[in-house]
C-alpha cells in the first residue's frame, strides 16, 4: 500500500479535508503537485478508489492530494466551489512543507469535476482566497460537464475571466460523450486557446467513459503521458 496521509484538514468542516499521497523518490526543488477534484454525486476519485491510479503517477512524479468537499447545496455548485478554491489555497500554501512545489500544482478533474477545474482554472477569483493570479500550472479536464442541467449562468467557466495564459490545459473526452457535449469542451478549448494557454487535444476514444480516462491514468497511454507533461515529467 503506497504511504499516504489522509485526513489533513484545509478548511474548518468535516467534510473539508484531503488524502496526500508523495512522489515515490522526493524531488529536488519539490514535486509537482496534482490535486484531483471530485464532483457532486460522482464517486470516482475518492481517496480509497486509487489504488489503480496513484502508483504509475507517484511513480513518475507527481505528488498526489485527493480532495473532499461538502455537497454542492443550492443551485449550482456553491459549497463545492468555495471548497475546491478553499483547499487549493491550502495546497498551495503548504506545498513546500509536503515536499512539493507551489508553482507546479495541476488540477484534475472527470465530468462534473472537470466543471471545477475548469473553474478553479479561471482567473479573477484567486486574490480572495490570498493566492497568485496563475496559482495552477496545468489543468485536466477529462470529459468534463461543463454546462449542467441548473448551472446558474455566473458559474459558467465561459462566462468568467479566461485561465491565465501561462497555464496548460489538456482536455480528453469519451465515447459516452454527446454532440452538445462535445461542442462545450470545444468552446472551452477555444476561451483557453484565445487568452493564449497551451492546448493538448484528445478526441474521443470509443467505448470510453469518465470511468475508464481516469483508469488510463494509472498505466502508460497517450493520456497519461499528456498528464505528466503538463507538469514536465516523463512518462518513461
Amino acid at each position: 500500500m503506497l504511504p499516504h496521509r489522509p485526513g489533513l484538514a484545509y478548511g474548518p468542516g468535516p467534510a473539508q479535508r484531503l488524502t496526500f499521497l508523495p512522489p515515490a523518490s522526493p524531488a529536488a526543488g519539490g514535486a509537482p503537485l496534482l490535486l484531483a477534484v471530485p464532483g457532486d454525486a460522482w464517486g470516482w476519485l475518492r481517496a480509497t478508489d486509487l489504488a489503480c491510479l496513484a502508483p504509475y503517477l507517484t511513480a513518475r512524479g507527481f505528488a498526489l492530494a485527493v480532495l473532499q468537499h461538502r455537497p454542492a447545496g443550492g443551485s449550482g455548485l456553491g459549497h463545492a466551489l468555495h471548497d475546491a478554491r478553499l483547499g487549493l489555497a491550502w495546497l498551495h500554501g503548504q506545498a513546500a512543507s509536503l515536499g512539493g512545489d507551489p508553482s507546479r500544482i495541476v488540477v484534475l478533474g472527470a465530468g462534473r469535476g472537470g466543471l471545477i477545474a475548469a473553474l478553479l482554472a479561471a482567473g479573477g477569483w484567486p486574490a480572495a482566497f490570498g493566492l497568485p493570479p496563475a496559482p495552477l500550472a496545468g489543468a485536466a479536464l477529462l470529459a468534463a460537464e461543463l454546462a449542467p442541467h441548473g448551472l446558474p449562468p455566473q458559474q459558467s467557466p465561459l462566462r468568467l475571466p479566461p485561465p491565465p495564459a501561462a497555464l496548460r490545459l489538456l482536455t480528453a473526452s469519451s465515447g459516452a460523450c454527446d454532440a452538445a457535449h462535445l461542442r462545450q469542451m470545444h468552446d472551452y478549448a477555444a476561451h483557453a486557446a484565445l487568452a493564449g494557454c497551451a492546448l493538448t487535444v484528445l478526441g474521443p476514444q470509443p467505448g470510453s467513459d469518465p470511468a475508464r480516462l481516469l483508469l488510463e491514468l494509472g498505466a502508460p497511454t497517450p493520456l497519461s503521458a499528456a498528464l505528466l507533461q503538463l507538469a514536465d515529467l516523463s512518462p518513461g
